[in-house]
């Protein structure tokens, strides 16, 4: 009998946030390569955005006045070269932030889900990295990845 706890639950209420340091300089190497690569998303996005079986998101810093969470948007388009997004997991005390217009320097990450294959979020990859070998299928039925493939940056 396992006593491990099941962090990444198939069925949830609330989204499941992991903690990373602000600092760390490989977050700050996830935000360069989707800096680098956020042309390709947005060419991806005027192809595919019709596809509604293909997910488009981006993640950006968001904060109450006295805390920043880091929380992922589904792409809604942009706007005078601002990037629109709609709430993709809110904590409760961020609820006001449902909707968002970011600059792209703003971008923190971006994702395309095509049917569980996974392009961009370098984040995701990261945080995946971190998590010991016998959490990763978990964590990947969380996140609705199967595969994970390399594109751009």
């Amino acid at each position: 009998m396992s006593t491990d706890i099941d962090q990444f639950p198939e069925e949830h209420d609330e989204p499941t946030f992991i903690a990373l340091r602000a600092d760390d300089p490989e977050l700050a190497r996830c935000k360069e390569r989707a800096q680098r690569s956020l042309k390709l998303f947005l060419q991806l996005y005027a192809e595919y955005k019709t596809n509604i079986s293909v997910y488009f998101a981006f993640k950006t810093p968001v904060s109450d006045g006295e805390n920043t969470a880091h929380l992922w948007y589904s792409f809604a388009g942009e706007k005078d070269g601002a990037l629109l997004g709609e709430h993709f997991e809110l904590p409760p005390q961020l609820k006001d932030k449902k909707n968002v217009e970011i600059q792209p320097s703003a971008l923190e990450d971006w994702m395309i889900n095509d049917h569980g294959v996974l392009y961009g979020g370098f984040s995701i990859r990261y945080q995946r990295s971190l998590l010991p070998e016998k959490q990763r299928a978990s964590f990947d039925r969380y996140t609705g990845v199967s595969r994970y493939e390399e594109i751009g940056g």
